[in-house]
Formats: C-alpha cells, structure tokens, sequence
C-alpha cells in the first residue's frame, strides 16, 4: 500500500508524465510489498487499471489548482484503503477490478475527461430524486447519485441494449434505463423512477 501511495503522491505532486509514474510503478514491482501490491504486478489486468488510474490522476493533476490536488490527493487515499480492504474478499482480483473501474469512472466523470450526458434527473416517487449521469468511457459507465446510493455501474458487452434501453451492472446492482424509465434492481429490491421534467 505504500508503494501505491508514494506512487500516486509522485505523480500528484511533482507532475510525472505517463511514462514516469509507469517506471514508478515497475521499479516498485522488483519488490512489492503488500499482498495487494504482489496481486497487481502479478496480473497484467489489474497493472494496466493501475497504470490508467496514475494516467487520469495526472492528467487531472496538471489542469487543477493546489487545493483541487490536495483534495484530489485524499480522496485517492480513502480508495487506497477501500480497494486494499479487497485483500479479505473471496476474489481479491474480482474485487480490485471493480474498485479500479470504478474510481477511474468516478473520476473521469467528474473531470469531464470523457463525453457524457446528465446529469439526469429522475423522480422516483414520495420526493426522492436520484442523478443520473451517462459516460462514454472503456467501460460505458452510468453514476447514480441519490440520497440513499453512490453507484458507479457499467455498460456490458454481453447484454446488448435493444432500442433506446441501456443496461448497466455493478456489485450486485443493475440499472436499466428505457423511454424515459429507469430501473434500479438490488438485494434488496427494485425503484423505478421517471425522467423529471
């Protein structure tokens, strides 16, 4: 973990280009230290997730002022901590994709690095509104803001969208939006919300 954070405060701080924070990465690779760092440059996946997340935090690095960094800077701390809590999952590689994916999502997102559309809003009855915004990411991604979720899902190869009808997935949630519909299914049950105009 600390590989990851001396890494990141590298690239943050001192503006390395692409190709530096990946020769960061790779020197840290001749000796890693933690289960979480061994997974990463033990799988070709999850360094290259590795490496686009250094990508995007440098390219938003470069175009923000210093107080955008430093928040910048704990806000990928707090995820250092929640994609390491992965170590204790079944699927430690299944688990740090996601968090990867996810976090790069999230902040292309708000960085506007990617086209997107939205947000959108959508009532979902008794006053509750949930915030949709659509990216055109590597994955399709939708980010679903609401009072009660923060969810970053993803757009799927495998379930081609028919018509206007888009299908997003994501530990265990599925949003499906269609003629102005949208359809958040979990555990716990399901919302249908409408396009508030």
């Amino acid at each position: 973990m600390n590989w990851i954070r001396a890494m990141i405060a590298a690239a943050l701080m001192q503006g390395l280009t692409g190709t530096a924070a990946v020769q960061a990465a790779s020197k840290v690779c001749a000796a890693p230290a933690s289960p979480m760092a061994r997974a990463i440059c033990a799988d070709a996946e999850l360094s290259a997730l590795d490496a686009r997340l250094a990508s995007t935090l440098e390219s938003i690095a470069a175009k923000v002022g210093p107080n955008e960094r430093a928040a910048l800077s704990r806000g990928q701390r707090d995820w250092l901590r929640s994609r390491d809590a992965c170590t204790g999952s079944g699927d430690m590689k299944t688990c740090a994709k996601t968090a990867y994916r996810s976090r790069i999502a999230q902040l292309e997102i708000e960085a506007g690095l990617v086209p997107a559309k939205g947000p959108i809003a959508f009532g979902c009855g008794e006053g509750q509104t949930a915030w949709v915004t659509f990216a055109q990411g590597l994955p399709p991604a939708a980010r679903l803001l609401s009072s009660d979720y923060d969810l970053m899902l993803f757009g799927g190869e495998e379930r081609p969208a028919r018509g206007d009808e888009k299908v997003f997935e994501n530990n265990g949630f599925t949003l499906v939006t269609s003629g102005g519909l949208m359809l958040l299914a979990g555990q716990e049950g399901a919302l249908l919300c409408r396009v508030d105009h």
